[in-house]
């Protein structure tokens, strides 16, 4: 439950940050990804949040939230696969290396949670 919580917060941050921007652009897929993501459409969130990974491949905020809309959807491997790209690009985000702690938990991959 808490995971949720920070999870929704993180994204409703998301939305407070970008604004709606034109269609087809990195903020307006941003946007749509966190409506959708509040909305409980996560399915929906995560294609928004994918293209918005193809726009940017080295924004390390869109793979963090494709992150994200993939653990809501219990795809626990690939939501690590995108934290483990956001921590490549930056590794100083501490939300996400909560999130990629959880979602080994998750896994049973104590030691490898622990380690994040």
């Amino acid at each position: 439950m808490r995971t949720e919580i920070l999870l929704t917060l993180s994204i409703l941050s998301l939305l407070c940050l970008t604004g709606l921007g034109e269609v087809g652009t990195i903020e307006y897929w941003l946007t749509k990804g966190a409506e959708e993501y509040v909305n409980g459409s996560l399915e929906e969130a995560f294609k928004s949040f994918d293209n918005a990974t193809t726009i940017d491949p080295e924004n390390a905020t869109v793979w963090f939230a494709r992150g994200m809309a993939l653990s809501g959807l219990k795809r626990y491997e690939e939501a690590i696969s995108s934290y483990n790209k956001s921590i490549q690009i930056d590794d100083e985000n501490a939300d996400v290396w909560y999130a990629r702690a959880t979602d080994e938990g998750y896994l049973g991959r104590m030691n490898d949670s622990l380690a994040s």
